[in-house]
Formats: C-alpha cells, structure tokens, sequence
C-alpha cells in the first residue's frame, strides 16, 4: 500500500498516521481511539463490521479502509455523504454504473457491492469502508452481493480508490448547502420502488418516495424512516427480496 500516493491526492483533508495490515478484524475497531486523520487499510478482515452488528465479508481481493472524519454539523448527513463519495468515485475509475441503496449501501447491477459503517468517536468519526473489488463472492451471497470484477469493471489501484473517496467526502464536508443530497436522491434506488421495512419488530410495506435533506427516507408520500429503527428489504422485478 502506497500512502504517498493517497496523500498526493487527497485533497485538504488532514491525512495523519496511516496504518497497513494484511489482515486485521475491522479497520473501523483499529481507529476506536484514534485522532482525526488518522487512516488504517486492510488486506482482509477477520471480523468485518456492518450496521446494527451484523457481520461484513471482507476476503482477499476487496478493499477495507477507515479514517477518522471530523464531526460534522449534521453527523446523520455523514454516512449518505460517504455513499456518494464511494459511488462517483467507482463510476469514474471502474466505468460501472453504481447505485446507492438507503442509507449505507452502493449497488452495481441490482447487488451490493459496498457497505459503509461511520461509528462516533471522543475524537470525530470513524467512516469505515469495504468495496468489492477482486474477491470472490460466496456462493451462498451471489444472489444478492457483486465485486468490480463480477460486474466487468475496469479494476483501478486501491490508492487511487481511496484517495478519491476521501478527498470527495472531505469536499461535501465544507460544503454548507449540502448540494450532495441531490446526486444521493438521484442514485437512490429505493425512490419509486415498492419496499418492505421493519419497525419495533413489525413489518409494514409501501413505496419509497423521497429522501429529505436530513437524509430520512419518506415512504408512501408521509411517513419518515431513519436508520435506526428500519431494516429495508428492497424487491426486485421478480418481486424477489434483494
């Protein structure tokens, strides 16, 4: 891993200590204590985290970084500015199509192909970060997970990856009128798709209609969903859960 390149092409944001591993349980448990700026990569990752606890596949082949963010004025905004980072960042060096599946997912052909976890820290905040680049995908997930290579992407540097990544999330971090939002709706796959959702255990059904500027998502043109409390079951044209 070549930092030096990350660092040349990181924009402002205030790269510190950098940390490589080839293998590790999570990037994202690494920086618990770290200050802001501080970046840890992984080859692989032994107990790779994704929301509410559940467990992120993180073989050789794909790409596993976190970094200490600062706090943002409006921290929910964090995690559907990082989609959008991660998203333009694979559409331009793959030439994939990506989507972004509310609130922490990007998708390429119908599958999810990135997971994003952002915890809070006495420092900042911890984005983590896992794409699918080369690794395989386990046969009992190829329904419902991809990687570059499955999709026929062109496979760019990990550096490279990175470092656009960070130096977009950074940018959308100065900017005040959050303008990100409306490329997050635009790829939002969810928007006019029927959808299942789970709240305190109950399940309910309906069509998702809009995300707000504080990044809920609207269904059925009132109700307001947060990450918290939902748990989206996304169907396809087959009326199959994805």
């Amino acid at each position: 891993m070549d930092f030096d390149v990350i660092k040349q092409n990181i924009g402002d944001f205030p790269l510190g200590e950098t940390f490589w591993f080839e293998e590790t349980d999570s990037t994202n448990d690494r920086l618990k204590q770290s200050a802001v700026g501080t970046l840890a990569v992984a080859g692989k990752q032994s107990k790779g985290k994704g929301t509410r606890g559940r467990s992120f596949e993180s073989g050789e082949g794909g790409l596993y970084f976190s970094f200490v963010s600062p706090l943002w004025e409006k921290p929910n905004l964090m995690t559907p500015a990082a989609a959008v980072a991660v998203s333009e960042t694979l559409d331009e060096l793959t030439d994939l199509k990506t989507e972004i599946k509310w609130v922490n997912d990007v998708y390429a052909g119908g599958r999810k192909l990135c997971g994003i976890l952002c915890e809070r820290t006495k420092e900042g905040v911890v984005v983590g970060i896992g794409i699918n680049i080369e690794n395989d995908v386990p046969k009992e997930l190829s329904g419902c997970a991809t990687s570059v290579k499955i999709e026929g992407g062109k496979i760019a540097g990990k550096e490279t990856i990175i470092a656009g990544i960070i130096r977009r999330f950074s940018a959308f971090g100065n900017d005040e009128s959050h303008s990100f939002m409306a490329e997050y709706r635009r790829k939002n796959l969810l928007i006019g798709r029927e959808i299942e959702y789970v709240v305190s255990g109950e399940t309910f059904s309906g069509v998702a209609t809009d995300v707000t500027a504080d990044g809920l998502l609207e269904v059925d043109w009132g109700r307001l969903l947060s990450s918290g409390d939902v748990r989206i079951k996304l169907k396809n044209k087959q009326g199959d859960n994805i």
